[in-house]
């Protein structure tokens, strides 16, 4: 959509332009739905900002990708987030000072990776730390992707009979090639010495 408005010189272009963005997006299987959702949310905007400067890059984002489904309408992505990252954070903190639980158990000690987290002795240039990272500042967003339709799954066919095709033809060719090279060559016979007769035998000379 931001696209389409940057392209279009009037307004009249741009909202026939979103016209067959709609009816593509619903040919290929997406939900109408959500589909006009988007339209009416962004059509607005997507216009008046269209000249703008591109928003600089934030926070990482984390994708989970996805299928359209009902159940996602009550999922919390952020949520999710929040709470991993959380427990994360808490969990090295903990480290640092050697505070353990049984919600927060020591690192195993079979696991070289981790298992002199609490050494001194350790130096933090050979140690890998989340916290120097940006994953702590991402951000969780679910992804959907359309489901399956019905010309997907005749694609798909289609394709597989073509390879088999391909493939057979290719076994063809190359069985008539080795069979060639194995069998002889039938002896043709000359059309003229059979009418006129055999030519006559001259003796050759020293």
């Amino acid at each position: 959509m931001s696209r389409l408005a940057t392209l279009s010189s009037k307004y009249e272009h741009y909202s026939a332009a979103l016209q067959g963005l709609v009816l593509l997006y619903v040919k290929r299987g997406y939900p109408v739905d959500e589909v006009h959702k988007w339209l009416v949310v962004n059509v607005i905007k997507r216009w008046e900002s269209r000249l703008a400067d591109p928003p600089q890059a934030g926070t990482d984002v984390l994708v989970m990708k996805t299928q359209y489904n009902l159940a996602w309408n009550y999922f919390n992505a952020h949520r999710l987030g929040d709470v991993i990252f959380g427990y994360w954070g808490e969990w090295l903190k903990r480290a640092d000072a050697g505070n353990y639980n049984h919600e927060y158990p020591p690192p195993d000690p079979k696991d070289s990776r981790v298992s002199d987290w609490g050494d001194p002795e350790v130096s933090q240039l050979h140690r890998w730390d989340l916290r120097e990272t940006n994953l702590f500042n991402s951000k969780v967003i679910v992804s959907r992707k359309r489901t399956r339709n019905f010309l997907d799954l005749t694609n798909l066919w289609k394709k597989t009979v073509l390879e088999n095709l391909e493939e057979l033809a290719l076994d063809d060719v190359l069985t008539h090639v080795a069979t060639s090279g194995i069998n002889k060559r039938p002896e043709l016979h000359d059309v003229n010495t059979l009418v006129v007769g055999p030519r006559p035998k001259k003796p050759k000379e020293d």
